[in-house]
């Protein structure tokens, strides 16, 4: 401030100090937030020495942060029991067996403490390495129960010299960073040389087995624990990575910590699906359940008492009764009377209910607030919680009450720093109390704060526009989603952002594209009978008809019906057929030519009963970028090869290779060359000329990822040197 000492002191103790961007264009957002709060009227207002080294290194100290505004520390009772269980499992790690640890209770229970307790003791004694993690119900990314855990596991490869990075990293770890992009952080990592593949499963295959090599290096140094939180709300996917993490023999030396909810574990998929990992009778692993049961009426009453020190031994008691042993209900009773608000409030209801009264005791603004941290459902930047309120800037301090009593948890309050709900059960009650009309405009604004940004995971930006019901938007951004799944090989959760995709398209290019993505997924996956079974719903609405399997008499009529249309033509002359102007039957022949490679390893002959169709349709209406399938398998495969017209089988080929050209169709040059080399020269041309036609499809297979056909073309040039004698 300027001016006069009088007027200086005065705007001072009135006004907010003008913050350091506004007289400094171009400081970084989180530093100017930092100096913008370390300036507040208020000191209570004002972030805390530990908070500010937080917000400066860019860690996440969440439990030095929370203490800020404490009265007092949050104390841990009971679980002697299970500290020994931990601890002996522990024991059996370092003996060098692979120990797997489920801890499971209901919500509230007091899991995390236990966890949290245990391996700040484990820490302490044994130097043991951690990687922690989380799982959110509401977050959709690929391989969510071990995606925390992965970016654990990056910092601390990242706090390693460049040789000890080196000597851990296993062969195939540019597969394992194609699934967790985050590891290319660590120079080691970025180094590496990618290696071909034959296909995404083998590929997935490879990126398991080095995430497991790269735990069993770690093991081998230190002492080794995993710990996922929250595991019920995990995907099949990482059960699937763990799984094989946990497979014997050879098993990596590792203690496996997980905890879930006891009321999920027969309806969580993640859950059932890595308990099918277990293996009673393999000495070199020890799988552990310790169930977290309410306290004890005494171990409940000596936290209550801590809880409630000076309070009269009735209110202890009350406490004792209505919160049977629940830690968390126990805390929030304890709450409700500190607040000063009588017994009779809250006797006999439920943890929500008590949970929503205090939201309700809350002040609007901070409300709110409250609201839409809890409508987001995971870790969010405090930039986009303020944008979906909606109300502009909001005062420092409404944060840091929320944190000091322990409904939020956050690393600080700049606008980059993420902030949740403090317990995952706060969030359920807020939520179900939550009118929908106020659900859809918190998701409504969440969605448009992450998409301004451009840089928001589209699985994220779907969940919330579909909660918001603009499913236009959810669509695009489940088949964004979904692409990006395939690529990180999170096969099942691809397969379900494409249905999701499918399901909100409205436009009907948008529907085929998506239907047409799905053929190829589960093509490339080997599930031909879903392949086709999706095909054959994609092109009923363009008015092509498919049978469920193979019927011959419905092939004739097809077949002869192409040899009328072809009767008396020159097949060279084929290529001077107009382009196809209805771009609805475009499309049709488009997903038609998509199903081949799925119906043919069905049975063959359903692969030609589909593909004669395309043949049809272009006699009828003119030739489009994908026909060249269709011709090829027509002619080359069947007339050529079936039926023995070796000549129209070569015509029909030259006729394919053309129409690819003529079109640029790369995608389907690998499938063309590879069949008109097989089929349609094999019978009157020399073998080099197949040769050459399959060193194409090895060269473009590559580039555009037809890995299928360029590996056939690999194992055909190999028999056609065989019997050239070539050495």
């Amino acid at each position: 401030f300027r001016g006069h000492a009088e007027d200086v002191l005065r705007n001072k103790r009135n006004l907010d100090t003008p913050a350091p961007a506004e007289l400094t264009p171009g400081i970084p957002d989180d530093l100017n937030g930092l100096c913008v709060d370390l300036m507040q009227r208020a000191t209570e207002a004002r972030p805390s020495g530990p908070e500010v080294l937080a917000r400066l290194s860019g860690t996440n100290v969440a439990s030095d942060v929370d203490a800020v505004g404490r009265p007092q520390a949050l104390p841990f009772i009971g679980r002697e029991k299970q500290l020994v269980q931990l601890a002996d499992a522990l024991e059996q790690m370092q003996a060098g067996k692979t120990v797997i640890a489920e801890v499971h209770g209901r919500s509230g229970a007091g899991k995390s403490a236990l966890v949290q307790r245990f391996l700040d003791d484990a820490c302490e004694r044994t130097g043991a390495i951690v990687l922690s993690g989380r799982c959110y119900e509401q977050e959709s990314v690929p391989y969510k129960g071990v995606d925390s855990l992965v970016d654990a596991l990056t910092r601390y490869l990242l706090r390693l010299n460049e040789w000890d990075q080196q000597c851990l990293t296993p062969d195939d770890i540019t597969a394992l960073a194609r699934i967790f992009p985050v590891l290319k952080r660590v120079p080691a990592v970025a180094r590496a040389e990618e290696k071909p593949f034959a296909d995404l499963l083998e590929l997935r295959k490879r990126a398991f087995a080095a995430f497991r090599e790269l735990l069993r290096q770690i093991g081998q140094r230190q002492p080794l624990i995993l710990y996922i939180d929250d595991l019920q709300w995990g995907d099949v996917d990482s059960a699937g990575l763990l799984s094989h993490l946990l497979e014997s023999p050879d098993a990596p030396r590792l203690l496996l910590l997980v905890s879930y909810r006891s009321e999920y574990a027969e309806r969580s998929a993640c859950l059932n699906a890595l308990a099918k990992a277990r293996r009673t009778d393999d000495s070199s692993q020890s799988w552990q359940t310790l169930p977290v049961d309410p306290l004890s009426p005494d171990e409940t009453r000596s936290l209550a008492r801590q809880l409630l020190e000076g309070t009269a031994q009735d209110k202890v008691d009350w406490v004792v009764r209505e919160s049977r042993g629940n830690v968390l209900f126990v805390y929030e009773l304890a709450r409700h009377l500190k607040a000063g608000l009588a017994l009779s409030a809250a006797e006999g209801i439920a943890l929500d209910e008590v949970l929503w009264q205090r939201v309700q005791r809350l002040p609007a603004e901070m409300r709110q607030l409250l609201e839409v941290v809890a409508v987001a459902g995971q870790p969010m930047a405090y930039r986009h919680i303020q944008d979906a309120v909606g109300q502009g800037p909001l005062p420092p301090r409404l944060l840091k009450t929320l944190r000091a009593e322990h409904l939020v948890r956050g690393a600080g309050a700049s606008l980059n720093d993420e902030v949740e709900t403090y317990h995952d059960r706060i969030r359920e009650s807020v939520t179900a109390h939550l009118e929908t009309a106020t659900k859809k405009r918190y998701h409504n604004g969440l969605a448009d704060s992450l998409e301004s940004t451009g840089t928001a995971d589209p699985e994220t930006l779907a969940s919330h526009f579909q909660h918001a019901e603009r499913l236009d938007k959810a669509g695009h951004y489940y088949e964004v989603a979904g692409d990006e799944a395939v690529q990180a090989l999170a096969f099942e959760r691809a397969e379900e952002f494409f249905k999701l995709a499918a399901s909100f398209a409205s436009v009907e290019s948008r529907l085929a594209r998506v239907q047409e993505k799905r053929i190829h997924f589960y093509t490339n996956l080997a599930r031909f009978k879903d392949a086709y079974a999706i095909g054959r719903e994609a092109v009923g609405p363009f008015g092509v008809h498919l049978p469920p399997k193979f019927v011959p008499p419905l092939f004739a009529i097809d077949f002869l019906t192409a040899k009328r249309r072809l009767w008396g033509r020159d097949v060279a002359g084929i290529i001077d057929l107009p382009n196809m102007t209805d771009e609805r039957m475009v499309i049709a022949i488009r997903l038609l030519a998509a199903m081949g490679k799925a119906a043919y390893q069905l049975r063959p002959e359903l692969c030609i009963a589909v593909l004669v169709k395309v043949v049809n349709l272009c006699l009828k209406h003119g030739n489009t970028p994908d026909c060249a399938v269709g011709y090829m398998a027509f002619g080359s495969i069947f007339l050529g090869g079936v039926l023995g017209n070796h000549q129209s089988g070569y015509d029909f080929g030259k006729l394919s290779l053309t129409l690819v050209d003529r079109f640029g169709n790369e995608r389907q040059r690998p499938e063309v060359y590879f069949v008109i080399g097989y089929f349609g020269t094999s019978w009157l041309r020399p073998a080099t000329e197949a040769e050459q036609l399959w060193r194409v499809t090895h060269d473009v297979g590559l580039r555009v990822g037809d890995l299928f056909h360029t590996g056939c073309a690999c194992c055909a040039t190999l028999l056609s040197w065989w019997m050239r004698g070539v050495p």
